[in-house]
C-alpha cells in the first residue's frame, strides 16, 4: 500500500511539472496616435491674436512681431487644430530700410466669422499713434478687402484688451465697436446708443456736459465700412478695457461696456434688434470686473438664445430678448462630457456644445482658459489659444472615455 501511494505521488508530481506556465499578460495597448496641431506663433503683444470657429475648423489670426515685419496674418486650421494650408497675410508691411522707424505692429486683434465671411479688427501702434484698422475677407481667403484705418484711439499708452469688439450675424453682417478718441460728454449721448428711449437709461449714467468722454463708435464692415453713429456710445470714465464683448445671437446684437463710477466698475449691457425694432440698456454688474460675453444658443426665457456676461469673481448674468439681465450665483465653472461632447457648466448655466461656436473662453475654468485666452468648439475639438510670453500656443481638448483630456500630447499636463 505504501508503495502504491509513493508511485501515485510521483505520477502526480510528474504531471504537475509537465503543465506549461500561463502565458504572460498582453502588453497594454499603445496610445492612439494624436493628430498634428498647429505650432506656437510669435506675436507682437499678448493681445495680438484671436481664435474663431469657421465652417472648415477655425482661424488663428495674429499680428507677427516687429522683427518679423509686423502686419496681420491668418492661419487656417482644420477641426482638430492642424494647419490647413499655409499662413496668409491680410496686411503686409513694406520692408523698411536700415535707419527707418520700426514697422507698425498689432496690439490687439479680434475676429468674427459667419456666412462665408471673415472680419478682423485690430489696434495698431504706428508712428502717428495707436489706431484701429479693419479688414474683411471670404472665409476661403481667396479675396479680401484692403485694410482700412477707421479711427484713432486717443491712447498714448496701451491699455490691454477691450479697445475693439467684433460680431457677425447669421447673414454675414460684420459689426465693429472700437475706441475712437474722445468727445464732449453731452447729456443726449449718455452711455447708451442714441436711439434708445430715455426711459431705458439709468439717470445716473448721464454725463455732465462739460466733461470729456471716451467715444465708442460702431461700424458695419463692408467696402467701404459704414459708420453707425446711432449705435455709438460716450463713456464718462471708461475702464481701461471699456469694450467687454460684442456678439450676435438669435437675431439680436449684444454688447457690453465698462465704465467707472466713483472708482467702481459698472458694466452696462445692450440688446439691439432691428426686425422688429427693439433696444434696451441695463446695468448688469457693479463692483466687480467683467471678463467677457459668451453665446448661449438656447435655454433662456422663451427658449431663445442670448449671451452670458461673466465677471472676474465668477458671477454670471444672462441677457436675452426681452430679458433685462438675470443674475446667477457665483459658482465654479467646469466642463464635463456627455455623449462624446463637452458640456460647459456654471451654476444654472449649462451649455452643451454641438455646432461650431466661438467666444467660449469666459465659460471655461481658468485652468483651461487662463486670462487672455480665446476658445472655440469646432464640432470635433475644443481649441484654446493661450498667450505665453511672446507666443500664442493652441491647445486641444477632446472627450475620451467620458473625460475631457488634452490630446495634442501624452503625459501629465504642464
Amino acid at each position: 500500500m505504501a508503495t502504491f501511494a509513493r508511485v501515485l505521488a510521483l505520477l502526480l508530481l510528474l504531471l504537475g511539472c509537465s503543465e506549461q506556465p500561463p502565458p504572460p499578460p498582453p502588453p497594454p495597448p499603445r496610445p492612439p496616435e494624436r493628430p498634428p496641431l498647429v505650432g506656437p506663433r510669435a506675436v507682437s503683444s499678448r493681445a495680438a491674436f484671436d481664435l474663431v470657429a469657421s465652417r472648415q475648423g477655425a482661424f488663428l489670426v495674429f499680428g507677427p512681431t516687429q522683427q518679423a515685419g509686423g502686419g496681420l496674418v491668418v492661419q487656417p486650421l482644420d477641426a482638430i487644430g492642424a494647419p490647413r494650408g499655409s499662413e496668409i497675410a491680410l496686411e503686409r508691411i513694406p520692408t523698411r530700410r536700415s535707419g527707418e522707424l520700426p514697422p507698425p505692429y498689432a496690439l490687439e486683434v479680434v475676429a468674427a466669422t459667419a456666412a462665408g465671411r471673415l472680419g478682423v479688427a485690430y489696434v495698431v501702434a504706428e508712428d502717428a499713434g495707436i489706431i484701429v484698422r479693419a479688414v474683411h475677407a471670404s472665409d476661403d481667403l481667396q479675396s479680401s478687402s484692403p485694410p482700412q484705418t477707421l479711427a484713432e484711439t486717443g491712447l498714448r499708452l496701451w491699455r490691454g484688451r477691450g479697445q475693439v469688439g467684433l460680431a457677425a450675424s447669421a447673414d454675414g453682417t460684420l459689426s465693429l465697436l472700437a475706441r475712437a478718441g474722445t468727445a464732449p460728454c453731452e447729456a443726449s449721448s449718455q452711455t447708451a446708443p442714441t436711439n434708445l428711449p430715455r426711459t431705458d437709461v439709468d439717470p445716473d449714467l448721464v454725463a455732465a456736459p462739460a466733461r470729456t468722454c471716451v467715444r465708442i463708435r460702431a461700424w458695419r464692415l463692408a467696402s467701404p465700412p459704414s459708420l453707425r453713429e446711432a449705435e455709438s456710445l460716450l463713456l464718462p470714465d471708461a475702464c481701461e478695457g471699456p469694450i467687454v464683448g460684442h456678439l450676435w445671437s438669435d437675431g439680436v446684437w449684444y454688447h457690453a461696456v465698462c465704465n467707472l463710477e466713483n472708482g467702481v466698475p459698472v458694466t452696462t449691457g445692450y440688446a439691439i434688434q432691428f426686425d422688429p425694432p427693439y433696444a434696451r440698456a441695463d446695468r448688469l454688474l457693479e463692483g466687480t470686473w467683467p471678463v467677457g460675453l459668451a453665446p448661449v444658443a438656447s435655454g433662456l426665457r422663451d427658449g431663445r438664445g442670448g449671451v452670458i456676461l461673466v465677471a472676474e469673481d465668477g458671477a454670471m448674468v444672462a441677457i436675452g430678448p426681452m430679458l433685462s439681465g438675470v443674475p446667477m450665483p457665483t459658482t465654479e465653472r467646469r466642463v464635463r462630457c456627455d455623449a462624446g461632447r463637452p458640456v460647459l457648466e456654471g451654476g444654472p448655466v449649462r451649455v452643451a456644445l454641438s455646432a461650431p461656436t466661438s467666444r467660449l473662453e469666459s465659460l471655461l475654468p481658468p485652468q483651461l482658459a487662463p486670462a487672455g485666452a480665446r476658445a472655440v468648439w469646432t464640432g470635433e475639438a475644443l481649441l484654446v489659444a493661450v498667450p505665453a510670453s511672446r507666443d500664442v500656443i493652441v491647445r486641444r481638448y477632446q472627450c475620451e472615455r467620458g473625460e475631457l483630456v488634452r490630446t495634442e500630447r501624452f503625459g501629465a499636463e504642464s
